[in-house]
């Protein structure tokens, strides 16, 4: 996704995520978010469209339980420019936690 298609600005984050996909539980790190969605680094991300809740990580808070959805992927070798992290990104299903603005 380039940045002239993004409908809101991404903030820098470092927050610790887990979501379940099937049987696997996944343990990621979120590296920026914005009004609508966050970028998750993982180098497996899951298929476009593919729904998910995310147990996203504050430290001294309690989590945070966020409905979402993929909608892009970046891989190194495929659409990853060389200086750019792997990842997905997931758009919110739901209204955005007020912890999370």
């Amino acid at each position: 996704m380039t940045a002239d298609r993004r409908a809101a600005p991404r903030v820098p984050v470092t927050l610790a995520v887990q979501y379940r996909s099937g049987d696997e539980l996944h343990r990621d790190r979120v590296l920026n978010r914005s009004a609508g969605g966050l970028f998750i680094r993982t180098s497996r991300p899951l298929p476009i469209g593919t729904e998910l809740v995310l147990v996203i990580e504050i430290a001294g808070q309690p989590p945070i339980r966020q409905r979402a959805r993929v909608v892009w992927e970046r891989l190194l070798g495929k659409n990853a420019p060389p200086h750019e992290p792997e990842g997905m990104g997931v758009q919110f299903a739901e209204p955005i936690d007020s912890r999370l603005r």
